[in-house]
């Protein structure tokens, strides 16, 4: 039986964060926890919704090594130079942990500015979570 339980809630609705409970039991990886984590930012990333995603990432605690990092844009419309800037921190730090990051859900607009600033060939795109993620995962509303 999975349940949510909300962790974190602002108001104005500009941003939640829902953790499926049944989803993170722990799987211990050469004594750190094997951590799946999706982000879905909520909105646009300008320089608020930037700030927001760059929070969720930085918060991340444990970050555990060789886990698997996945930014589901589904809900992005649109991309400045401070969501550009943020998905660069956010590859850099997954890099830094040895985790891998995915693109998903990639609307043709985001794609277009990550095309012509040339971060495409740095980024895995994907179709579906499903390609990568087994069944524990942290589910990140941002």
């Amino acid at each position: 039986m999975s349940s949510t339980v909300p962790v974190q809630q602002r108001r104005g609705n500009l941003w939640n964060v829902w953790i499926r409970v049944s989803d993170i039991e722990p799987e211990y990886c050469l004594g750190a926890f094997l951590m799946n984590v999706v982000l879905r930012p909520q909105r646009n990333l300008d320089i608020k919704g930037a700030s927001m995603l760059q929070q969720r990432v930085v918060n991340l605690k444990p970050i555990a090594e060789h886990s698997i990092w996945v930014i589901d844009l589904v809900e992005v419309n649109v991309i400045d130079h401070f969501g550009l800037t943020a998905l660069m921190m956010i590859r850099r730090a997954a890099r830094q942990h040895h985790c891998r990051l995915y693109l998903i859900h990639v609307k043709q607009s985001v794609r277009y500015m990550l095309d012509i600033t040339e971060l495409s060939p740095r980024f895995e795109f994907l179709e579906t979570i499903d390609e990568v993620l087994g069944e524990k995962i942290r589910l990140l509303l941002c």
